[in-house]
């Protein structure tokens, strides 16, 4: 595959990718994946967010979001003046973003009655009771809920692609009986978020997204054999997304894991792919930690990126901390200030997808042989 730069028409080599992979760069070359521009702001800042009454389990993962310029420039080009959905997220989050990055000179909370409480109100309001008023709910459930709810009432035909370029991560499995060596290509979702468990063995990410790719199905009907087997699944990277989430499986109610397993600021899963010669390398953005209890609820905190080079900031709801380098990458967190939660495990990590190396994808030739590509790529995905 042999492309052209922008600054000239000198060709290079572009590393092969899956046909999906193919189409979801093409989508994201032509995306704006930098900061918004601060035009008459005074500061770039970050900002808290009040916490309306057990709320913190989404304004933690609302930070996350708002430290992503990709998302950032994705959600601002909606425009609420011509949006046609009552109580739309898009339109909420696309008036936070304007508040929370606005020119408003302030080292405090945005207002109470702005858009994070209405965001509330329609995730109370979501079908099925999935949210609780006045409850502690689970900051990954309600990251998701964002994620999802975000695909639904597109408001035009390059929404869902764009949408699906941040942040859906394809994944094929391969499962193989351990008797026979029969093997099967089971259906598997496509998730906004990489989960991967949390044992005492680990001593880095690594070897948690490892077990996660590979490992052990017992008792298994193998249609070979004709009676229950155990299976190996070994899972591969189909298509990974400008923005990749990670979630540590502390989380096990009753109970809380507390291992710590380290946060590296750059994260290379390269291996992890189907095509093993195309670079997937990403950077650390935020982290959304928990301290207390799995029965208590406990309590959300971020920890994120600043827009201005080597800032980072710890927020609470509304109370901000400046933290240091090392301090942003810790796990536990440690925040001054916060004296019932002296320590939080880190539970959600965002990472933001480094493009240099891979170069701008050229634009597919033959169709029909495009599409039948595509076709197999996707027969085993849901």
């Amino acid at each position: 595959m042999v492309v052209t730069t922008r600054r000239g028409t000198r060709a290079q080599q572009a590393p092969e990718r899956t046909i999906l992979q193919l189409e979801r760069d093409q989508v994201a070359a032509g995306m704006n994946m930098d900061w918004l521009p601060q035009g008459t702001r005074p500061n770039l800042n970050s900002r808290g967010i009040v916490n309306g009454g057990n709320l913190c389990y989404q304004s933690a993962p609302l930070q996350a979001l708002l430290h992503q310029p990709p998302f950032l420039q994705f959600i601002s080009q909606h425009d609420p003046a011509v949006c046609p959905v009552d109580n739309c997220l898009k339109c909420f989050l696309q008036q936070l973003v304007e508040e929370y990055w606005g020119p408003t000179f302030t080292y405090r909370a945005i207002r109470a009655a702005d858009d994070p409480h209405d965001i509330a109100v329609m995730s109370h309001e979501e079908p099925g009771n999935r949210f609780t008023p006045n409850e502690q709910e689970d900051a990954h459930d309600f990251y998701t809920w964002v994620l999802d709810a975000l695909s639904r009432d597109a408001p035009n035909r390059d929404w869902l692609p764009r949408l699906h370029t941040l942040y859906r991560i394809n994944i094929q499995a391969s499962d193989t009986c351990r008797t026979c060596g029969y093997v099967t290509n089971p259906p598997m979702d496509t998730p906004t978020t990489l989960d991967v468990g949390v044992l005492p063995k680990y001593t880095d990410i690594h070897q948690a997204i490892t077990d996660t790719l590979h490992h052990d199905i017992p008792g298994r009907h193998c249609r070979r054999c004709r009676q229950n087997r155990n299976f190996s699944r070994d899972c591969e990277i189909v298509a990974a997304p400008k923005i990749l989430v990670v979630m540590f499986r502390i989380l096990v109610y009753p109970s809380k894991i507390t291992h710590p397993i380290p946060c590296p600021e750059d994260l290379d899963l390269t291996a992890y792919q189907q095509v093993r010669t195309l670079p997937l390398r990403y950077r650390l953005s935020s982290l959304v930690s928990h301290g207390g209890g799995g029965e208590d609820g406990g309590h959300y905190i971020a920890t994120v990126r600043g827009q201005n080079a080597g800032t980072y900031t710890c927020i609470s709801d509304a109370a901000m901390m400046p933290v240091t380098h090392a301090e942003f990458l810790a796990n536990p967190q440690r925040p001054t200030g916060l004296t019932d939660y002296n320590q939080l495990q880190v539970y959600l990590l965002s990472y933001i997808r480094d493009d240099e190396g891979r170069a701008m994808p050229a634009a597919p030739t033959g169709r029909k042989g495009y599409k039948g590509r595509l076709r197999r790529e996707l027969r085993n995905l849901m």
